[in-house]
């Protein structure tokens, strides 16, 4: 009787004890906040996790967060690249403030993206600047490149025109050709080849490297001469499935007006510059009065309006468990100031990895993005001295088939007619599907393959409608189409090596190879002058009145491109980095006798602060006292 009674009591012990035990799993609570930077400035993706590390979230874009924590937990730990590490207590506390400052001591063990790997940027020999990306998508802009303006020391990005949708000319340290490119490589996820920043949502990218010397760029042969700019876009992080949304709105108008002249103006000058250029005994009379005109047509109220663009992107990202998932969908409109003009594009993206043990991985990414562009049909300034509003008489009127002032009868076309009875569209298609394998048997070697399809489509469409002055009567309407079409595979491989030796000295070195297979450009351009219907526009080109007035042209090309690369990195006890690269290429559409080019490299690193004689100096900045050679 008395053993039953101590086993119930025994029994009763241990699961209150239990009980007790397991009910702090159970009772958790609920802290939101917001992380600020230096500056008192929202800051997004900042890691906010528990002090075990089993529970994190992300900042959004105002820098507010929501996590659940054990009802035990007193801390949580704040982080985000390039930031001092905050450990913040919450006891008590249901909502916090932190304010994150720059980590200035540890900034260089920030690992910067290089080709075909990965390096501290302590460690770096040659010339790579990493960009924040808070910047980037705090930014207002329809494209990468336009965010990274005034961002990247000795890099220029120059918009080609203020058009919607129109592109950018970049320049690393300066113009290296006249008669070839200049234009830097754009390498994104390891794809270098037909692909193109505009093709990116910013909200997608995780991180942007560009490399700028010799010594950094020459992993990737001729093709890096004039620099090479890294993208590495997202991937899931958190074990909860995050979902974010973006939206932003704006507006966009003149600067100014150029203070030009009008009708009457413009009439005395014309009185004036008639009378003295026929000379003044010559008996010539002014032929306009300029009381009777008034202000005539302002040809740049007539062309322009209220621009307004518009970008919204949705995204969802996580971990679970082996499988990391991101995608996003993201849409960007930008009508023009100069009326008929507009950009709409769309961008979608699918970053998959599944981890099957330690040793292998396996990743698969696509990416799309579809461009419409109407560009400008007619300017305000510019060279077009015809069609330009700042140049055109205010004498003429929006709709006028002639020009006053001429005396020789020729029909003209006013921007405002080009606007409603001109067309000029061009469609851009971008796809990307990649294939990554990774291979890991040791903590010191690292192999990875990869396998890219790319295919891009570009269409153009043009038509001059006949209600123009200029198409004469029985002329007809006139219509051009332009047709292209890209379709390359690539096959990718790299092995790594590193490792660390007695007495300080680390090695490692990498070797791969690549072919890319160019399976077919094909281009196809058509002209009809003289189409009887305005109607199909460019969807008859056929149906011209005359055999004549109708060209086709056609363009076909392959080739296939081979290569071979190899880096070799030493130092010693961080004092000391040599670097040496090499890369060497191969093209079928080469000459004879010509096909190979190699393109080495070797750069050199003396770290000053790590010499004992300069141990009394060791708290000032670092990188202010390296020397580097490539």
């Amino acid at each position: 009787m008395i053993r039953s009674c101590l086993k119930t009591l025994l029994l009763a012990a241990g699961t209150m004890i239990c009980v007790l035990a397991g009910a702090q799993d159970f009772l958790q609570k609920r802290l939101t906040g917001t992380v600020l930077d230096e500056n008192g400035q929202p800051m997004p993706g900042v890691v906010v996790a528990t002090a075990d590390g089993k529970r994190g979230e992300m900042t959004d874009n105002k820098g507010a967060f929501t996590i659940t924590l054990p009802a035990a937990d007193e801390t949580v730990v704040v982080s985000s690249l390039g930031y001092i590490t905050q450990t913040v207590n919450v006891v008590g506390k249901e909502n916090v403030t932190v304010l994150l400052v720059p980590d200035m001591n540890n900034s260089l063990n920030e690992v910067v993206v290089i080709g075909y790997g990965e390096v501290k940027k302590s460690d770096l020999t040659g010339a790579v600047t990493n960009v924040r990306m808070t910047e980037i998508t705090e930014t207002p802009s329809f494209s990468v490149d336009q965010s990274l303006q005034g961002r990247v020391a000795g890099m220029e990005v120059m918009t080609t025109s203020g058009e919607p949708g129109a592109g950018t000319s970049i320049r690393v340290r300066g113009t290296r050709s006249i008669n070839a490119g200049n234009e830097p490589l754009v390498v994104v996820d390891g794809i270098d080849s037909g692909v193109s920043m505009d093709q990116i949502n910013t909200d997608d990218i995780e991180s942007i490297s560009v490399l700028k010397d010799a010594s950094a760029t020459a992993i990737y042969g001729s093709r890096g001469a004039n620099g090479v700019i890294m993208i590495t876009t997202r991937k899931g992080v958190t074990a909860k499935p995050r979902v974010t949304a973006n939206a932003k709105f704006g507006v966009s108008q003149l600067s100014r007006k150029l203070d030009i002249m009008n009708a009457k103006e413009f009439a005395q000058y014309y009185n004036d510059r008639m009378y003295f250029f026929k000379g003044m005994n010559s008996g010539a009379l002014p032929s306009l009065d300029p009381m009777t005109l008034g202000e005539g047509t302002d040809w740049q109220d007539a062309i322009t309006r209220l621009g307004t663009w518009q970008d919204y992107s949705v995204s969802l990202s996580g971990k679970d468990g082996k499988l990391d998932y991101f995608s996003s969908i993201g849409y960007t409109r930008d009508v023009g100031i100069v009326k008929g003009s507009e950009s709409d594009r769309v961008t979608a993206r699918l970053n998959l990895g599944y981890k099957f043990s330690k040793l292998f991985k396996l990743s698969y990414r696509l990416q799309f993005s579809l461009k419409r562009q109407e560009p400008n049909k007619v300017n305000i300034g510019g060279t077009n001295l015809r069609n330009g509003a700042i140049y055109l008489s205010p004498l003429i009127g929006e709709r006028d088939i002639y020009n006053p002032i001429y005396e020789n009868g020729a029909y003209i076309d006013t921007p405002v007619m080009l606007i409603e009875n001109y067309e000029n569209i061009v469609k851009k298609y971008d796809r990307n599907h990649t294939l990554l394998f990774d291979f890991t048997p040791s903590n010191k070697v690292k192999a990875q393959a990869r396998v890219t399809y790319t295919t891009y489509q570009r269409h153009d469409y043009k038509w001059w409608s006949s209600a123009l002055a200029t198409r004469k009567e029985g002329m007809g309407t006139k219509a051009e189409r332009y047709e292209s079409d890209n379709e390359r595979i690539a096959f990718e491989g790299t092995l790594t090596w590193a490792d660390n030796f007695r007495g300080g000295h680390h090695l490692d070195a990498m070797a791969g190879g690549k072919i890319s297979n160019l399976l077919g450009s094909n281009q196809m351009r058509l002209t009809a002058d003289g189409l009887v219907s305005d109607y199909l526009k460019w969807n008859n080109m056929n149906g011209v009145m005359s055999k004549e007035n109708y060209t086709a042209t056609t363009y076909h090309e392959s080739r296939v491109t081979e290569s071979a690369f190899a880096r070799f990195n030493y130092n010693y006890r961080e004092r000391y980095y040599l670097t040496m690269t090499g890369r060497l290429d191969g093209a079928s559409n080469f000459a004879e006798n010509q096909k190979w080019g190699f393109f080495p490299s070797m750069a050199f690193k003396c770290n000053i602060l790590k010499e004992p004689f300069m141990r009394r100096v060791a708290r000032m900045t670092v990188h202010a006292l390296r020397r580097r050679t490539a």
